[in-house]
């Protein structure tokens, strides 16, 4: 997927001018009153005196701050075990102590601090904390001044300076709190919270400590737990390393290949040193794909299948972009209602996406959901597309090239103040938008069976709250479907576009969906004339008592009706009902249909409406007492609209409708 995220500008330099074979990079609040260090393991054997010229040479590379290496300095067993931890329990390391300036004079390089007077039998200075090996420091062969920390026990040695060995750098930086990320978050549809990869490849560990470097809303980062579907889904388009693994030092050691005992990993334990994890078995959502995970090679940690499943790999010696998560909780609303209707046919043109929408098309299966955003693919074959991080369509099957299938969202967007306000659309196969102007006509936009990005300009007569509705047809191939908009008149892409819904990037607010209800049930009654109707004043006429035969009535949950033996077509909308007082096998001619209902609008709800009727023959709508669409006239099946300002409350819905002769179908939408 093409993504315009700019993500965060983590890393400036991995490895510097002295060509080392590899440097991973961790982060710990071990500095002096719980102040951030930057560790790193350099696996490029030196003599301690190099090692300290080549630590000195370097520049924090994980927060930005001045801060330059040192050998690491160790001042709580808690800092100590999580040194033990990161040169992964093994290894012989140089550390950042030194008696080379007077013996037995223990001193810390970075700062000067004497933490140690005397040899073997000597004793800590001012309540510094020590780890020595039993019977060290010894300066058994002469001149051991510099510690070496053995990784197989966390404990302490003196030894010579000829001996080249691995070597822990640390950056001091000072700083009390983690900077804030910067760059685009990208937004989970699904779950409202917000997501980074970030802008290099590195292998995992580095991967893990660059996620772990940055806040957002407060909220420190750190390498993606995926706890469904959907999240798995969504970590797919932004791709590369999870926080999944089964490597010694970051959960409970290897697995064995036991899918269930992996584990995520999180930041160390300030106060033992010891990484936090949660593995599958606690967490219980487990998606492995195929075999996976099937070991060897070192393969310790995770990555994202392009099937949106999980594979493991070795991340010391592999690079990858890595996904972050910011466990913020739902900063956006599930505003935005999405719906899916699979069928066995689509063709190319708006008629196709309403006919299978409204019932009137074979289906065969439908799903919805609420979205913080339209950003939705086919993980299977997403299809590019101009944002990152997109969900899946709802009900969508991960490992399936969906097909023959539409979409429709509905969303109430809030614009700021009014003017010009332009939309795109990115979309694969066929899309319409329909955006709600109050007391003016709709907007109505066709992307004309194109795909690919589309953009149209709507004009807001004021700041308020307005109806959008996205349709859309998936007919083969790659499926995706996003919406994004920005204030002024744009023809092509510009980089204020933000994601409808999107707020936490400048993007309009999805508020609550504006929707109107009518309490109880819709209470319709057929009257049947002796003589023709041919307009409303004689359907008036009709309901009034002049020439009425019959009565029937009945109450319902929509005004769907269809006289199934009168011919004609059926309107908009599928799953038709009869007519109270049909008869099976006649066709009903002369006769007024009158519905009424008690239509409420709730407080937010209020604003312009727009309804329409769809008949066979003509009719009318009132809203106490006010007409809102007049049809007086004798046609076959044909829309006609009217808008109408609501404020909260109660209304009387009053609907005609009249038949003279042939089809008889009427709608109220």
């Amino acid at each position: 997927m093409t993504s315009r995220v700019s993500v965060v500008a983590l890393v400036a330099v991995l490895l510097s001018a002295c060509a080392l074979v590899q440097a991973d990079m961790f982060l710990a609040p071990y500095g002096p009153g719980g102040t951030w260090k930057v560790y790193e393991t350099v696996t490029s054997a030196q003599l301690w005196v190099n090692a300290q010229a080549n630590a000195q040479t370097r520049v924090d590379p994980l927060l930005g701050t001045t801060a330059t290496g040192n050998l690491v300095t160790i001042r709580s067993a808690a800092e100590n075990n999580f040194v033990y931890n990161v040169v992964r329990r093994s290894g012989s390391w140089w550390a950042g102590g030194t008696d080379q300036a007077v013996e037995g004079e223990w001193r810390w390089i970075s700062d000067g601090v004497q933490f140690w007077q005397g040899g073997s039998g000597g004793s800590a200075v001012g309540g510094n904390y020590t780890n020595w090996n039993t019977g060290e420091p010894n300066n058994a062969a002469g001149g051991e001044h510099y510690m070496e920390f053995v990784g197989s026990t966390g404990r302490w040695n003196d030894h010579l300076p000829t001996q080249s060995f691995n070597y822990i750098v640390e950056y001091d930086t000072g700083l009390t709190e983690l900077p804030a990320a910067a760059g685009t978050m990208v937004l989970n549809p699904v779950n409202g919270q917000y997501y980074q990869a970030t802008s290099t490849s590195q292998n995992w560990v580095n991967g893990k400590a660059i996620a772990e470097s940055r806040t957002f809303q407060g909220v420190r980062g750190k390498m993606i737990e995926i706890n469904d579907a959907a999240e798995s889904a969504f970590a797919r388009s932004l791709g590369g390393y999870i926080g999944l693994n089964d490597d010694v030092i970051f959960s409970a050691g290897e697995s064995n290949n036991n899918p269930n005992n992996w584990a995520w990993t999180g930041p160390v334990d300030p106060a033992t040193g010891n990484f936090t994890y949660r593995t599958l078995a606690e967490t219980g959502f487990v998606y492995w794909g195929g075999v996976e995970p099937n070991g060897g090679g070192g393969e310790n940690h995770g990555e994202m299948r392009s099937d949106t499943m999980w594979n493991d790999l070795n991340g010391l010696t592999n690079s990858r972009t890595a996904v972050i998560e910011y466990e913020t909780g739902r900063l956006v609303a599930s505003n935005i209602r999405v719906r899916t209707v699979n069928g066995t046919g689509m063709g190319t043109d708006i008629a196709s996406i309403q006919n299978l929408m409204n019932g009137k098309s074979t289906r065969t299966g439908t799903a919805q959901g609420m979205y913080a955003a339209v950003n939705l693919g086919d993980p299977n074959d997403p299809d590019g597309g101009r944002f990152a991080g997109y969900a899946a369509f709802p009900n969508d099957n991960p490992l399936v090239n969906e097909s023959n299938f539409a979409v429709k969202a509905y969303a109430t967007i809030v614009v700021p103040a009014a003017g010009d306000y332009t939309f795109g659309i990115s979309h694969d196969d066929q899309a319409q938008l329909v955006v709600d102007r109050g007391g003016q006509p709709a907007h109505v936009y066709n992307t004309a069976g194109q795909t690919g990005e589309h953009f149209t300009t709507v004009n807001f007569p004021a700041a308020g709250k307005y109806n959008v509705y996205l349709s859309f047809a998936e007919i083969g191939g790659g499926a995706q479907l996003e919406l994004y908009s920005a204030a002024g008149t744009f023809t092509s892409y510009d980089p204020s576009f933000q994601l409808v819904g999107d707020t936490v990037n400048g993007g309009l607010a999805a508020d609550v969906l504006r929707d109107i209800h009518v309490r109880e049930a819709f209470h319709t009654t057929v009257y049947k004339s002796s003589t023709g109707i041919n307009n409303l004043a004689q359907a008036d006429a009709l309901v009034g008592g002049a020439n009425l035969v019959w009565t029937a009535d009945g109450t319902f949950r929509q005004v769907n009706f269809l006289e199934p033996d009168g011919g004609g077509g059926n309107g908009n909308f599928g799953f038709d009902v009869d007519f109270p007082g049909s008869v099976n096998g006649t066709a009903e001619d002369d006769f007024v249909a009158r519905t009424l209902a008690p239509l409420v609008v709730l407080p937010g709800m209020e604003g312009w409406w727009t309804f329409g009727i769809n008949g066979d023959d003509g009719g009318r709508l009132r809203i106490n007492g006010i007409d809102v669409i007049v049809d007086d006239a004798l046609h076959g099946p044909a829309d006609a609209f009217g808008s109408i300002y609501l404020a909260p409350g109660e209304y009387t819905l009053d609907m005609l409708f009249f038949e003279r002769g042939g089809g008889a179908e009427s709608e109220l939408f």
